[in-house]
């Protein structure tokens, strides 16, 4: 029995060691940064369908977005569409 077992230990890590397993679907990213001269206090507007959103205060009369796009591929991640536009001080 202990042969038995130890000959199926040795056949898994063989075959084990020779597979590869790839769980990063998102393999292509584009970073993107947009800025925003702002006067006083900014209002500023954010919607993602599908991903994190993180904002940070800061002593500059600047609005900072940078956004990261992640995809399969370099085509994915064109058809990626990012709205920012400022209208006074609404962002």
């Amino acid at each position: 029995m202990r042969t038995i077992t130890a000959s199926g230990l040795l056949f898994c890590a063989t075959c084990l060691s020779a597979c590869s397993i790839n769980v990063d679907t998102e393999g292509f990213i584009v970073r993107e940064e947009k800025r925003f001269a702002v006067e006083g206090v900014a209002e500023l507007t954010l919607q993602t369908f599908d991903g994190g959103v993180e904002v940070r205060g800061w002593d500059r009369l600047e609005v900072v977005v940078e956004i990261e796009m992640r995809a399969v591929d370099k085509e994915a991640v064109s058809k990626i569409t990012v709205l920012a536009e400022q209208t006074g001080q609404k962002i």
